[in-house]
């Protein structure tokens, strides 16, 4: 039996959580923290841009000059007829797209809007054996990934990790302490999962810890 620790926040919070300090200064945390101690590290081939059309909380000014630099920047949307605008763009933008999501502070913050964008790392942890059973060896981006939500000047998070060793493993709590001090979020304990994979069906249990 394949023994593993799971982290995903549930269902209840919308799998996500909020990073602490800016966005740009959280970001950069997660990049070196992904330069460090990450191995096979992919940016989702689809990143996701939404601009809010204007409404009772997204002031038609700002809606307005959001969508045209988005538009200058990223050509037209998929249906500019749709509620809120939205592009779906190729790993050749993330930069761009990032620092679109960053600038959004050149306009009033709006109760909703004015852009939202998502990203995606996958990865695998560098020191650790990435010799899995099926199903996990079969994942071509990784076991482990780290979704990112810009929006409101803010950024969330919906991290998704495995970490591969038993939860009594003697390795296991000082790898954690170590990746969340390297984190701007926290890794909630209770959230964590004991992982069991049978190697010959890949049949999969999640169980709690205590």
């Amino acid at each position: 039996m394949f023994e593993a620790v799971f982290y995903q926040l549930p269902k209840s919070v919308s799998f996500h959580q909020a990073t602490k300090g800016k966005p740009r200064e959280a970001l950069r945390k997660i990049r070196e923290m992904l330069t460090s101690m990450a191995a096979d590290v992919q940016v989702n081939p689809s990143i996701t841009l939404r601009v809010d059309s204007p409404s009772e909380w997204t002031e038609t000014a700002v809606a307005t000059a959001c969508l045209d630099e988005a538009r200058r920047r990223f050509g037209m949307e998929r249906n500019p007829h749709d509620s809120s605008q939205g592009w779906e763009l190729g790993a050749e933008c993330l930069e761009d797209a990032i620092e679109f999501a960053l600038s959004d502070e050149q306009w009033p913050k709006q109760k909703v809007g004015p852009l939202t964008l998502y990203i995606a790392y996958h990865f695998n942890w560098r020191e650790f054996s990435n010799n899995f059973p099926e199903p996990l060896a079969s994942w071509k981006h990784g076991t482990c990934d780290i979704m990112l939500n810009f929006h409101r000047r803010a950024l969330s998070v919906a991290p998704s990790l495995i970490f591969p060793m038993p939860y009594e493993s003697l390795e296991f709590q000082p790898f954690v302490d170590r990746l969340e001090a390297a984190l701007p979020f926290e890794i909630n304990r209770k959230h964590l999962r004991r992982m069991l994979v049978n190697p010959k069906n890949g049949a999969t249990r999640y169980l709690r810890l205590t």
